[in-house]
């Protein structure tokens, strides 16, 4: 007698398709009885189901690009921003400036660039306090961005907080060891907490970390001069301004250059340099006093009294200038009762 086993159809375990859907069912029958290996047979699926997978694909396809689409455009909007908003904190129109770079910023949130110009912008037109909110703020987003410390430091040191800025200063520091900013806020410091000795090394460090660094040498020049050292001031400061065209020396390093050389008794060096600063349109008041106090000690009366006479002109209102041209201008009868 024949013995034809019953087939009972059942479904295989499929393999995951890429499409969400595999495009074929695998349909076989349980082994017979006699060990032969059962049929298999494939089925293809209904064009429908292809029609959905795709339509499911394109469109989580579609959301994805939408949403990098607007990301760069975003990301490029802020890029113009950030442009415009700094040529018009070049043009000195730093109002201009605050909101062309609160719009970059909300363009492109997580750029701490343009957050640190925000703060520029800030500072530059008197609100101080605000711009130290976004530094704050920008320093939350990213703690172990060196520059934001950096900025938020001189932000601090400005108005008055050395001990805070020096906080940051140290964190930077802790953060990229040759960064010569640090080193430099470091020694800032240092000098306006009236520690001049402890800021010599940091402004060290700056100078070996980037040999270029100016302000450096300038704090170090003051350091040395605050400490009685003027050799070491006058060196540092020819080396400052080296670095400089001569009528681009920064009026705060002629002034200092102009102490150091009266400490040191070359006052003919100091009266050529001073005179030279006069002639510059942003001169200031102690360059002139200065100035005066070189002919004078050089021996150079005449000098002395037609530098006077120029600094009242500028100043008429000043009464130590106005004092001066009266000691160098005595009335005629003194210098006749000194004559006798």
């Amino acid at each position: 007698m024949l013995d034809f086993p019953i087939l009972r159809f059942r479904y295989r375990s499929m393999r995951p398709c890429p499409l969400f859907f595999a495009p074929f069912e695998t349909l076989s029958c349980d082994e017979p009885a006699s060990g032969r290996p059962a049929p298999v047979y494939h089925r293809r699926r209904h064009p429908v189901t292809f029609a959905w997978g795709a339509i499911l694909l394109l469109a989580s396809g579609g959301c994805c690009t939408f949403g990098k689409r607007e990301n760069v455009q975003n990301i490029i909007a802020a890029r113009e921003l950030t442009t415009q908003g700094l040529s018009a904190m070049h043009r000195g129109q730093c109002d201009e400036a605050s909101r062309l770079l609160r719009q970059a910023s909300e363009a492109n949130p997580e750029d701490p660039r343009i957050r640190r110009h925000l703060a520029s912008s800030l500072a530059k037109s008197g609100r101080k306090d605000l711009a130290t909110w976004e530094l704050k703020q920008t320093l939350a987003r990213c703690e172990d961005d060196p520059s934001v410390h950096i900025e938020l430091g001189k932000l601090l040191l400005e108005q008055g907080e050395p001990h805070a800025a020096s906080a940051h200063a140290d964190k930077a520091i802790e953060i990229d060891h040759e960064l010569a900013e640090a080193w430099l806020l470091k020694g800032r410091c240092d000098l306006a907490a009236g520690q001049h000795a402890r800021a010599v090394p940091s402004l060290h460090r700056a100078v070996n970390a980037d040999p270029e660094c100016r302000e450096a040498f300038l704090e170090l020049a003051e350091c040395w001069s605050a400490t009685g050292e003027p050799l070491r001031a006058l060196s540092a400061l020819d080396l400052h301004n080296s670095r400089f065209a001569a009528d681009q020396v920064p009026l705060r390093a002629v002034e200092l250059t102009g102490r150091v050389l009266l400490d040191l008794g070359q006052h003919n060096r100091a009266s050529r340099i001073l005179a030279e600063a006069t002639r510059r349109p942003e001169t200031s008041r102690a360059v002139w006093l200065m100035l005066v106090e070189s002919y004078h000690a050089g021996g150079d009366l005449v000098a002395a009294q037609q530098a006077a006479r120029s600094a009242q002109q500028l100043y008429p209102e000043d009464p130590e200038i106005s004092g001066l041209v009266a000691a160098l201008n005595p009335p005629a009868d003194n210098r006749l009762h000194a004559a006798r």
